[in-house]
């Protein structure tokens, strides 16, 4: 529900569950050329996030933030820039 940022704009514009949901379909549809939704033995099931994110209190995203470093964040910033093809310089 927090969106994806553009290619013009880092900003995440918040999604309402309708959106989401809409967005699922249409997801259903593109996957759907590859994925047979008709398999009774092996049926593929959707998940939300908010499903075990909505319950996250405060607390326990604090205690799950203490598992990484700004360091760790920096470092998956640099690789998603070399990913994208930009000059960074080579970490420490």
């Amino acid at each position: 529900m927090i969106g994806d940022p553009s290619d013009k704009n880092a900003e995440r514009t918040r999604l309402t569950s309708e959106q989401v949901k809409k967005n699922l379909e249409t997801f259903k549809e593109q996957i759907g050329k590859v994925l047979n939704f008709d398999d009774k033995e092996n049926p593929i099931e959707f998940r939300f996030n908010s499903e075990w994110l909505s319950k996250l209190s405060f607390e326990k995203l604090i205690d799950l933030a203490s598992n990484f470093t700004v360091q760790h964040m920096l470092e998956r910033d640099l690789f998603e820039k070399r990913i994208q093809g930009e000059q960074t310089a080579p970490c420490p």
